[in-house]
């Protein structure tokens, strides 16, 4: 038993010598490292294995994600446009005096046009192409620059029945249309035109609505029509007379129900109205100083 014993102690010795054996070269190795990790063979198996192959993607199915994710931030711009009311962009003043043959009401500023300064400044916008080839600039071409002296050379103003810039007419509410109204039948009892011409069937609409309460008239069956509204007037304060009503399709790109040729039929109407308006100041023959 005592043999066995001490057979089985130089065992032990045996294999404790040889694990404090690898464990000193570790320390060795550790400090020949400088404090760096150790890494075994075994730990370095990684870099015999293969890469794990790529997932294929079709082109056409990357982009269709690229398109629906483009889609997705549009939409989000879009609907945060849509709720913030554009306040970083200045509102236009009016070009409007007395006894001018012709207001014209437009919708409300876009963009373009506040950075503008001037009305109807939008590169697609055909307002005043429209005046030009209608003839109601006697055959002198204009842009939206010489929106400020429309009313001193050819009886022409501009006012809008909503002040607030946007983008575009659909970020504008029905209440901010109702509530605009009011104030361009009051410019036009003080400042006597002897047409009001509305701009934009929405516009007109309002002032539909408006013109048919005030006068205690159903609108449930009425359709409004582009054109001169003989039925339609609106009286002055403070004097005899009366302004007459017009209407005409939006002059922006954006329209596409009627071209730019339609639109300028009607300018081309309002200005037949007035060469035949013994009361208009400005007519075709008219002969500027």
């Amino acid at each position: 038993m005592e043999l066995n014993a001490t057979a089985d102690f130089k065992t032990f010795l045996s294999k404790y010598s040889s694990t404090q054996n690898w464990s000193s070269d570790c320390d060795e190795t550790a400090k020949s490292n400088d404090n760096h990790s150790v890494v075994s063979k075994a730990d370095t198996s990684w870099r015999n294995t293969k890469p794990r192959p790529l997932r294929r993607r079709s082109v056409a199915a990357t982009s269709n994600a690229k398109v629906s994710v483009q889609r997705g931030r549009n939409a989000r711009h879009e609907k945060a446009v849509r709720n913030s009311p554009v306040t970083e962009y200045r509102t236009l003043i009016d070009v409007i005096d007395y006894d001018l043959d012709v207001l014209f009401c437009g919708i409300n500023p876009g963009i373009k046009s506040s950075l503008a300064g001037h009305h109807f400044a939008g590169p697609n916008n055909h307002f005043y192409p429209c005046l030009y080839e209608s003839g109601l600039t006697r055959g002198e071409r204009v842009t939206f620059k010489d929106d400020i002296r429309l009313a001193c050379d050819f009886g022409f103003g501009i006012t809008n029945v909503v002040k607030r810039v946007s983008r575009t007419s659909s970020h504008l509410t029905p209440k901010e249309y109702a509530d605009g109204i009011p104030s361009v039948v009051e410019k036009v009892k003080q400042y006597r035109p002897k047409y009001l011409c509305f701009v934009g069937k929405v516009v007109f609409e309002s002032f539909s609505r408006w013109w048919f309460q005030q006068h205690g008239k159903a609108s449930k069956n009425w359709k409004p029509t582009f054109g001169f509204q003989s039925d339609m007037k609106l009286s002055w304060d403070n004097c005899d007379g009366e302004t007459k009503i017009f209407a005409v399709p939006s002059t922006s790109g954006r329209v596409s129900h009627y071209q730019k040729d339609d639109k300028v039929g009607f300018f081309r109407d309002l200005k037949n109205l007035l060469n035949d308006d013994p009361y208009v100041l400005f007519t075709e023959e008219t002969k500027l100083s």
